[in-house]
């Protein structure tokens, strides 16, 4: 078919794509080879890939401006940056709660959630080559917690030898610097990623106390080391350590008192990984990962001691883990252990710290049935020592009836096991007015989760994706009010498996690329996702999200980027309120400016939140700033 049917045809079908953008189209007509992990956990051409997956690149990470994970994914259709919790920046995907997404680093899992999330602002980007998301439940082969979805940050390895590169920002919310530098050899490369960021306070009501959000310093370190000793052995070691300090101040309304608030986290990674390859269809892998996360807080009482609290967590993860993939005619075959053991201590807990013991197998076959048509079946059983087994079976199939169009679909039960907080917190707060105690009975939640999609390559300069998904979820892990009351007649919480939802919906993306100099990507998502107990929203979903990103590179020296995202209303249900609360629309956009002066250095110049979105309540996020730098680049 010619490129004036192949148009017609993606134009046709504008009803239902009427605009999505995918970071996938991000690759359009660029001629790169990029390859993907995160979908089949193992090295493969994104255009092979066996489900679809979401690809940013180091240039799109580069041109967004982005700081840390939080702030790139604002634009990504499908995905939802919740930043309406005092615990951070968290993600849903496809309706899907922050605690159904699964966030690994180099294929590793990451610890230190806090009230069911991982605070997306932790993970810097400097040190980040590409991030990788694939949707839907893939418990079949990571396990607990990816039932919405999986996130993947691969880090950035070296391909000269000698390169680096730094920046650094000023503007009215802060200021930030980075630097990393690497070196590759013939067998051997290193890198190594320093970062600081400071972000002043801010206060959404001028009425208010307390701020909205807090002074914040964040510090890290990254280094990532790799040898080859021969053609068949090879070892990869990562290290990363994170710092932060929080400064805030919080008004309580129920028992008013107001607090100077303190937080600290001290967070470290490491892994070590070799890798054996035992022939040109086969190889066999190991890892050796673990995760240390120490969380600090104090809350000070101004003109009082009744209410001070100091609390110290500390999360530790071991992970160990063995993988062989052999190819056997058109089969690619990869089987695989894993092995989990994490361990938390707190106050909050009724003996102060408990552990917990995961083992689990996963086994997978990717099988190219014909040139044009792939299907990939896989299974994983975890055992836990809490609630004893699951088993996770999924399927993926992938069709390409012509050399423009991309069917795929794949269906998958997910699974979250309960966190020790659900199964056994004693936790009271008096100065709000609760207290909450945990069940150890809980068993875990679980999903059947189905997408299926399509991709257009109307020409090398349009691209058109849709995807349709559908979650049903079980066994949902709720908090729920007890008879009894607490002291001075404090209301009491606990966790009980009664809950069942639905996330289902539409996710359209059209990318437009005219030659080298202008990329535009558009989005859609409608999502329709509701408690199937109270017969309700579920909260914080918006039906409707309308996603842009668009990047202008000017043949007379600078460049442009805007990233943004318009939410229409939707429905939240604040603690200890019963009254619902609606979250009025609002229009998110970032833009950014680049300008070369020299080889190597530009200089560069940014607003972020453009239109001020934002309020004390239903989005606290940080009001409209300005900012301006400089960067530095050796090649």
């Amino acid at each position: 078919m010619n490129h004036l049917a192949r148009t017609a045809v993606a134009l046709l079908s504008l009803p239902l794509l009427a605009g999505s953008a995918s970071a996938a189209a991000s690759t359009l007509a660029e001629g790169s080879y990029q390859t993907v992990v995160t979908g089949s956990r193992t090295e493969r051409a994104l255009e092979d890939a066996p489900v679809q997956t979401i690809v940013i690149g180091r240039r799109e990470i580069e041109a967004s401006g982005a700081q840390d994970l939080a702030e790139l994914l604002d634009s990504i259709p499908g995905v939802y940056v919740d930043a309406s919790n005092d615990f951070g920046a968290g993600v849903e995907i496809q309706g899907l709660s922050a605690r159904h997404v699964l966030i690994l680093v180099d294929g590793e899992r990451v610890n230190g959630r806090k009230n069911d999330r991982f605070d997306l602002s932790r993970l810097r980007l400097e040190n980040v080559a590409q991030v990788e998301i694939v949707k839907g439940a893939a418990s079949a082969l990571y396990g607990s917690e990816a039932m919405g979805g999986v996130i993947h940050l691969r880090t950035r390895r070296a391909g000269r030898p000698l390169e680096g590169n730094a920046e650094i920002r000023a503007g009215t919310q802060g200021y930030s610097a980075s630097a990393s530098a690497a070196t590759a050899g013939k067998d051997s490369l290193l890198r190594l990623t320093l970062g600081h960021r400071h972000h002043e306070p801010y206060r959404l009501d001028p009425t208010a106390i307390g701020t909205t959000g807090s002074e914040t310093d964040d510090t890290n370190v990254d280094l990532r080391v790799e040898h080859r000793f021969s053609d068949a052995f090879s070892v990869t070691a990562t290290a990363s350590y994170f710092h932060r300090d929080q400064q805030g101040v919080d008004d309580q309304q129920t028992s008013r008192a107001v607090f100077d608030t303190a937080t600290r986290v001290d967070q470290v990674y490491l892994t070590i990984g070799p890798r054996f390859r035992l022939s040109e269809d086969a190889s066999l892998s190991f890892s050796l990962h673990g995760g240390y996360v120490l969380d600090q807080y104090r809350q000070d009482q101004r003109g009082s001691t009744a209410l001070d609290q100091l609390h110290r967590t500390q999360d530790v993860l071991l992970q160990g883990s063995a993988q062989w993939d052999q190819r056997i005619a058109d089969h690619h075959l990869t089987v695989g252990v894993d092995v989990l053991h994490e361990s938390l201590e707190t106050p909050r807990l009724p003996e102060g710290s408990h552990t917990r013991f995961r083992p689990a197998v996963f086994a997978q076959d990717d099988w190219k049935i014909t040139e044009n048509f792939a299907i990939t079946p896989g299974i994983r059983a975890d055992y836990d020592s809490w609630f004893y087994g699951h088993v996770s079976p999924k399927v993926a199939a992938r069709y390409v009836p012509t050399e423009w169009l991309t069917l795929r679909a794949s269906y998958g039960h997910g699974f979250r096991a309960p966190e020790f907080k659900e199964m056994l917190i004693l936790f009271e707060n008096p100065s709000v007015g609760y207290r909450v105690q945990g069940n150890p009975d809980l068993q875990p939640e679980t999903s059947r989760s189905v997408n299926a999609g399509a991709t257009i390559q109307a020409t090398r300069w349009l691209r058109f994706d849709v995807n349709f998904f559908h979650h049903q979820l079980e066994n949902l892990i709720l908090s729920v009010p007890l008879d009894e009351g607490g002291p001075s007649g404090s209301m009491v919480f606990s966790y009980r498996n009664i809950g069942r939802a639905f996330s289902r919906g539409v996710e359209t993306s059209v990318g437009l690329r005219v030659a080298r100099q202008l990329r535009v990507d558009v989005g859609y998502t409608y999502t329709d996702a509701r408690d199937l107990v109270e017969d309700r929203m579920l909260d914080g979903r918006a039906p409707h999200r309308v996603t842009l990103s668009s990047t202008w590179k000017t043949d007379f020296g600078p460049s442009f980027t805007a990233r943004g995202e318009w939410v229409s209303e939707r429905v939240l249900r604040p603690l200890l309120q019963d009254d619902e609360i609606k979250g009025e629309p609002y229009v998110f956009l970032n833009l950014r400016a680049q300008q070369p002066i020299v080889e190597g250095i530009s200089l560069l110049a940014g607003v972020d939140n453009v239109f001020d979105a934002g309020d004390a309540t239903a989005l606290p996020i940080r009001p409209r700033s300005y900012w301006a730098g400089v960067s530095f680049v050796y090649r």
